[in-house]
C-alpha cells in the first residue's frame, strides 16, 4: 500500500470544510471503458459523509453523459459504495441526450452494481415519445439499458390518450418497448377500448400494444367483448388482431362469435373472420357455421361464406348453402347457392338456389328455377 500524503489529506479536509460552508458541492463519477469505478476515487466524499444539495453524474469513455442525479441530501457508505439520497431528480441519457427524467422521494446510487434506484411517488417521462410513468419504485441499470419499475404503475401517452396500469414494468428505452405485468389494464379514450391481461407489451416505435398471453378487449361504446389466446392492437391503424380460441360477444345485438382468428377494424366497425367460425344468438334460437365471414357492426349485418349451416332451435330446422347474409334488425337471413332446407318435425326437405328466412315470423321461402316454396309454422 502506498504511504499517505498527509499534506494532501489536510488539503482535502480544508476543501471539504470550505464546500460545507457554502452548503453545496458536486461529486462526479466517471467510468473508463465501462469498468467499475475503483474504491477511493470519488473525492472529497468521506466514509459516513452527509452531503447537501448534491449532484452525482457519470459519463462514458467518449465523454458522453450517461446519467445525472440531483438530491437535497445524500449519505455515502464507502464500504458498500452506496449513496443514499433524498428528494431525488434524475436524468438518464442516450447518445449524450436526455432520454428519461424522473423524480422521487428517495433513492440509492449503487456504484458497485452500477444501479440507480428511485422510490416513493416516482414520476418519470420518456422525453422523445412523451410517455409519462408513475410507480412506487424504479431501477435504472445503465450497462443493460434497462429500466424496471414496481408498485402501482401507470404509463400513459397523452397524445394518443392511452394509459396502461400494472404492478411490474420492464423497459428497454433504446428500443422503446415497455412490458407490463400483473393485473395489466390498457385503456384509450378514442376509440373507447379496454384491454386486460396478465402481460402486455407496449411497442412505442410500432405504436402497438401486444399480448402473447390470453387477454380480453372490450369496446365500451359498442358493448363488444372479445377474448383470445394472444393478439395485438395497432393504435395507428385502429386494428385489433386476435388469434387462438377467439370468443366475442356483442351484448346489444345478442351475438356470440367463436373462431380461431379475428381482425377488428375499429374505425370502420368491421370484423373480419378469415377462418371457420360459429355465430350464435340464444334469444333468437339461431346458430350459423361457415368457413369465413364478415360482420359490419355499423350496418348490423353478417355475411358468411363457404359450407354454410344455419339451424333454428324453435322449429328444429337446418339450412345449408354456399353463402348467407343476415340483416340483424330486420331479422332476415338470405342464403344462396346449393340451398337445402330440412325440417325434421314436419318431415320437410326443400332444395333451391336461394332462400329467405324471417326469424321473427319463423317462415322460410325457398326458390329454384320457376318454383317457389314457402314454409310457415
Amino acid at each position: 500500500m502506498k504511504n499517505l500524503d498527509w499534506s494532501k489529506l489536510r488539503f482535502v479536509w480544508l476543501l471539504v470544510g470550505a464546500l460545507l460552508g457554502v452548503g453545496a458541492y458536486t461529486v462526479w463519477w466517471f467510468t473508463i471503458q465501462r469498468q467499475t469505478v475503483p474504491n477511493g476515487s470519488i473525492p472529497p466524499v468521506l466514509p459516513g459523509s452527509s452531503l447537501s444539495n448534491i449532484t452525482f453524474s457519470e459519463v462514458d469513455k467518449n465523454g458522453k453523459q450517461l446519467w445525472e442525479i440531483q438530491a437535497s441530501n445524500a449519505e455515502y457508505n464507502q464500504n458498500q459504495r452506496i449513496a443514499s439520497v433524498k428528494k431525488v431528480r434524475g436524468k438518464f441519457f442516450r447518445d449524450g441526450k436526455p432520454a428519461i427524467e424522473a423524480v422521487g422521494e428517495r433513492g440509492t446510487i449503487d456504484q458497485a452494481k452500477r444501479e440507480i434506484t428511485i422510490e416513493g411517488k416516482v414520476s418519470a417521462i420518456a422525453i422523445k415519445d412523451g410517455i409519462n410513468l408513475k410507480a412506487d419504485r424504479i431501477v435504472w441499470e445503465a450497462d443493460r439499458d434497462l429500466l424496471t419499475a414496481t408498485g402501482n404503475i401507470k404509463a400513459e401517452k397523452p397524445a394518443d390518450k392511452l394509459a396502461i396500469v400494472g404492478k411490474k414494468l420492464t423497459a428497454y428505452p433504446s428500443t422503446n418497448r415497455f412490458k407490463l405485468e400483473k393485473e395489466v389494464v390498457a385503456t384509450s379514450v378514442k376509440p373507447p377500448l379496454r384491454l386486460e391481461s396478465a402481460l402486455l407489451v407496449w411497442d412505442a416505435n410500432l405504436n402497438k400494444v401486444i399480448a402473447d398471453v390470453p387477454f380480453r378487449v372490450v369496446h365500451l361504446k359498442e358493448k363488444v367483448r372479445i377474448r383470445a389466446d394472444k393478439g395485438e392492437w395497432s393504435i395507428k391503424d385502429s386494428l385489433v388482431t386476435l388469434v387462438g380460441n377467439v370468443k366475442g360477444r356483442s351484448f346489444d345485438r345478442d351475438l356470440d362469435v367463436i373462431s380461431n382468428s379475428l381482425v377488428w377494424d375499429i374505425q370502420k366497425q368491421i370484423v373480419n373472420l378469415p377462418v371457420s367460425l360459429r355465430v350464435v344468438s340464444n334469444s333468437r334460437g339461431v346458430e350459423l357455421n361457415a368457413n369465413k365471414g364478415r360482420i359490419d357492426l355499423g350496418k348490423q349485418q353478417i355475411n358468411l361464406d363457404g359450407q354454410i349451416q344455419a339451424s333454428s332451435k324453435q322449429n328444429q330446422a337446418v339450412l345449408t348453402a354456399d353463402a348467407v347474409e343476415w340483416q340483424i334488425p330486420a331479422q332476415t337471413i338470405v342464403v344462396q347457392g346449393n340451398v337445402n332446407y330440412r325440417q325434421t318435425e314436419k318431415n320437410v326437405s326443400v332444395t333451391g338456389d336461394r332462400a329467405v328466412a324471417n326469424i321473427a315470423e319463423q317462415t322460410v321461402q325457398v326458390s329454384g328455377g320457376d318454383v317457389v316454396t314457402k314454409i310457415t309454422p
